[in-house]
């Protein structure tokens, strides 16, 4: 398909829907000049540092078009199809919010502006962040109210066709309350080049525990860019994780704001990239509050000529003493032309804090291998085997045991179809 003859993003307003409140329509009036004001990201730019600019090639993509007809889905799950709600589950009950973005905009204003588009884009994606916010997003408003468990997952797909959507995922969860959210993004076909411009925020008030699973498996014609943020109180804990088994171009932006004492926020993420496929990663551990702790574990398993980059900063502000933090990522190359590019930092203001960050590079060792032959296991899967263990690691640091199964059925497939 030739994207040159469709109106580009770069250059075309958004529609918004008529029925959007006034401070909503002016706020994406406002952010559409601050978006077509700002300059595009460069190769020079520090936060963009190794990424492949040039294979992001965003400016052939117009505005997604409805999509006659149906897909298949989670029958309990919200589902939009290019940025438009095709099916939604049951109402929630026990004062539980479940809504659209537009819906809530409408009917729950003044909590919902509280929290919209609150935490802007920090590592480096802001002229993007501008465009999510000057557009109609797709995707649901999750408020769950002091002392309320919702026992059954919140499960949203997003099914990407030609064209650019902007998804949008806002979780509240208030004092004492515990929620599960799933995200999963797909394609519509193997061709369609679909530009997933998305956003989520994770709020944990005091004792609140938030579990986050974003999951992109879209097409190799397709581009992702992700902004998230987890905004974490006193005593509260969130825990992400991010897979990421498609797209040629993807790129995850995630910020850690550790704002009360106490507080916890575990950062995870598998990629698995193939082909001449890039993964770029980008997070920052902001610890503002003594006594807080934040682990991030990335692992990537890199075939063929592709390519990740991960860079991560772990902040502790002044007074954030007996801090406790860590990051590492973990690179397997299985490929003599694949890249894996680190760079993991570290900045302490504070005293008695206990920091580490490191990265690692490495193939899988002979003796492994070996170790499987002998075993009957023919060379390729020993090599599959290896490589799925090496990536499964990471669900073991996921509490919430649904998206521990997703997740692990999603990889499994993933590495299937790879031999």
């Amino acid at each position: 398909m030739s994207l040159t003859a469709t109106p580009s993003i770069f250059e075309v307003h958004p529609d918004c829907e008529d029925s959007a409140p006034v401070w909503l329509a002016e706020a994406r009036n406002e952010a559409w000049e601050r978006f077509t004001s700002l300059p595009m990201p460069g190769p020079k730019d520090e936060p963009w540092r190794f990424a492949g600019i040039r294979k992001m090639a965003l400016e052939g993509f117009g505005a997604a078009q409805a999509v006659e007809g149906s897909v298949g889905g989670d029958e309990n799950a919200f589902v939009f199809v290019n940025n438009r709600l095709t099916q939604r589950p049951k109402p929630s009950q026990n004062g539980v919010i479940v809504c659209t973005i537009s819906e809530a905009a409408e009917q729950h204003g003044e909590l919902f502006r509280r929290f919209f588009h609150a935490q802007g884009a920090p590592l480096g994606s802001e002229k993007f962040q501008q465009l999510h916010l000057a557009s109609k997003q797709s995707g649901v408003f999750v408020f769950v109210p002091r002392g309320t468990v919702v026992e059954a997952p919140i499960v949203v797909e997003h099914w990407v066709g030609e064209g650019a959507v902007f998804p949008y995922t806002l979780v509240v969860a208030e004092e004492n309350s515990e929620v599960t959210v799933i995200d999963r993004m797909r394609s519509l076909d193997d061709t369609g080049a679909g530009f997933a411009l998305g956003l989520f925020d994770l709020y944990a008030a005091e004792g609140a525990h938030v579990h986050y699973l974003r999951s992109q498996n879209l097409n190799l014609a397709s581009r992702s860019l992700a902004v998230g943020s987890s905004v974490v109180g006193r005593g509260a804990d969130v825990k992400s994780l991010l897979l990421n088994l498609g797209c040629g171009w993807s790129r995850n932006e995630h910020v850690s704001y550790l704002n009360g004492e106490a507080a916890n926020s575990d950062m995870l993420a598998v990629s698995i990239p193939t082909g001449e496929q890039e993964c770029d990663q980008r997070t920052f551990q902001h610890h503002r509050a003594e006594h807080t702790t934040s682990d991030l574990l990335f692992k990537n398993v890199l075939y063929d000529k592709s390519k990740s980059v991960f860079g991560g900063l772990i902040l502790v502000d002044e007074g954030a003493h007996h801090t406790d933090a860590y990051q590492t990522c973990r690179n397997l190359i299985l490929s003599d032309t694949a890249e894996a590019h680190s760079m993991p930092g570290l900045e302490i203001n504070a005293d008695q804090v206990r920091c580490s960050h490191g990265a690692t590079t490495g193939q899988i060792g002979e003796e492994e291998v070996f170790y499987l032959m002998a075993r009957g296991i023919p060379g390729p899967d020993a090599r599959r085997l290896i490589a799925l263990g090496f990536a499964l690691d990471v669900l073991e640091k996921i509490s919430d045991q649904r998206i521990q199964s997703e997740a692990a059925t999603a990889l499994e497939a993933k590495f299937a179809d790879l031999f």
